[in-house]
């Protein structure tokens, strides 16, 4: 699952980046241009979580995994692994004692 967090606007982005101040203004043009493409790049991924608080951001990010959880074709992969273990255990009874 790829979840993007993004910044609520780019002037945060823009402040973050020019909060170094050891860096050259060219450096700070630099990074702000990878980084702004990077946030062109957030409808490459399954989620994305503009940010807020900590506390909000970790109850989006866990709704997430709790949605994830309940995905149907998770649960199908679960169940086929859980039954091709089940045959492998019925076909191997003497190394696997119950």
């Amino acid at each position: 699952v790829r979840v993007f967090v993004m910044p609520p606007d780019a002037s945060v982005v823009q402040r973050h980046v020019q909060a170094s101040v050891e860096d050259t203004a060219e450096h700070v043009a630099k990074r702000l241009k990878i980084l702004l493409h990077e946030m062109e790049q957030w409808t490459q991924h399954d989620y994305c979580i503009v940010t807020s608080t900590l506390d909000e951001d970790y109850v989006r990010l866990e709704a997430i995994w709790r949605a994830e959880k309940c995905r149907v074709a998770r649960l199908r992969q679960a169940a086929i692994m859980q039954a091709a273990w089940m045959r492998a255990e019925s076909q191997m009874p003497f190394i696997l004692e119950r």
